[in-house]
């Protein structure tokens, strides 16, 4: 177990709410972790929570959900090592037995309200509710988000947050674990043989999840419904699908998007039977790029290998361009990661004045919650009492472990 939380919520009422953290070192997914980890089961319904894959049991909701540790291993921004910064969790979730109205409205609340990965749900990682084949394309335009859910249910739009990749990117990992489980049911009660696919699909031995052949020909064999791909919509080519039904096959040519490869860079869930020695392989294109070497011989070709996830910036200082000798002026900055400012002196005096007296920043500052992602912005007092006939500037610096800068310039008028 990682952690352990409860709250009561009056001392006058016994009604409490917890939270426990258990690793889910196995990426399963919640359904697939109730069955194998709860004795005593009711019967569990699934929901999504901030977009990650749930199951709730009573008074309990289980959530698999992603931590990211967006400040190890950076050099400029970019992850050099993606295999470590990324942890899949399981949340537990749970009130007391018999709790008042009040209690069970407060737990939905959490629910509704529950948010993951804030630390990279910052302004910049906001991403664009855009089509599938556009999720790669930076410069794509479309509403802001973090979530599929912001894109709106069934819009066939998803968005390319890094936040919402590395969410459906749990989901892959958790299917991908339930397609071999399957496939390991299947291998020990057929003479230790997979599903050779020899009739059903568009290329023998071979299915993606966006053909019917999918759940037709291989969930049909093993006796199960499978899972699909979060997106599972192919980019095809042009004239490569002729009967626009998003397979990107050609039944006249008999041939696949001008001859991909399956496995391959295909978006969406692959299987390929090897004949001759009966192996198989089976797997899915990570997007985050934090997820691939989780994933490991499960991430096809063309799983990005990193992503990029902004690395400490620096802090924004607000100031007018110009400060008139007798009047007072203030500067405002904030980091927009949080962090600590610290200013850099407490006098300065302005180049190219002559005879100034008393220009300074006050030692003192104050802080409120003024900024719209809710960092903390810290004021301070600027004055220059006298300073003689000739116009200068003066070079404000601010340092946390990223140095930001603003000048001013002094007019004596």
């Amino acid at each position: 177990m990682l952690a352990d939380f409860s709250t009561n919520a009056q001392v006058d009422n016994p009604d409490g709410v917890a939270v426990r953290v258990m690793p889910n070192d196995q990426y399963l997914s919640p359904t697939r972790w109730y069955l194998e980890n709860i004795k005593q089961q009711g019967s569990p319904s699934e929901l999504l929570v901030n977009g990650y894959q749930a199951v709730r049991d009573g008074r309990t909701v289980y959530v698999s959900a992603s931590n990211i540790d967006s400040h190890d291993n950076y050099t400029d921004g970019e992850i050099d090592q993606v295999s470590s910064d990324m942890y899949v969790n399981m949340f537990i979730i749970s009130y007391t037995q018999d709790a008042s109205n009040d209690t069970v409205d407060i737990f939905g609340q959490l629910l509704e309200n529950w948010e993951f990965n804030t630390n990279i749900m910052r302004g910049v990682d906001m991403g664009k509710c855009v089509s599938p084949d556009q999720l790669k394309d930076s410069s794509a335009v479309g509403n802001s988000c973090f979530t599929d859910y912001q894109c709106g249910y069934n819009s066939g739009l998803y968005c390319s947050s890094v936040k919402a990749k590395i969410t459906r990117d749990v989901k892959r990992l958790a299917d991908l674990r339930d397609i071999q489980l399957a496939l390991n049911n299947y291998k020990s009660s057929h003479e230790n043989n997979f599903p050779a696919l020899a009739a059903g699909s568009y290329i023998a031995g071979k299915t993606i999840s966006v053909w019917p052949s999918w759940q037709n020909a291989l969930g049909k064999e093993l006796g199960v419904s499978l899972p699909v791909d979060p997106v599972n919509k192919l980019s095809c080519p042009v004239g490569s699908d002729p009967n626009n039904d998003g397979t990107c096959w050609d039944d006249k040519e008999r041939d696949f998007a001008s001859n991909a490869n399956i496995p391959g860079a295909i978006p969406g869930y692959a299987y390929a039977y090897t004949y001759g020695d009966g192996s198989i392989t089976t797997c899915s294109v990570m997007e985050s790029g934090l997820s691939t070497g989780l994933a490991g011989s499960s991430a096809c070709a063309g799983s990005l290998i990193a992503d990029t996830l902004p690395g400490n910036r620096a802090p924004v200082i607000i100031a007018p361009s110009t400060a008139v000798v007798g009047q007072t002026v203030y500067i405002y900055a904030y980091d927009p990661d949080g962090d600590d400012l610290v200013w850099s002196g407490t006098e300065l005096k302005p180049t190219g004045l002559i005879n100034y007296r008393e220009w300074n920043i006050s030692s003192e500052s104050t802080t409120t919650v003024s900024v719209s992602d809710g960092s903390l912005m810290t004021t301070k007092e600027l004055s220059a009492i006298e300073a003689d006939n000739v116009t200068g500037t003066t070079t404000v610096t601010i340092v946390n472990i990223v140095t930001g800068t603003i000048t001013v310039t002094i007019v004596d008028p």
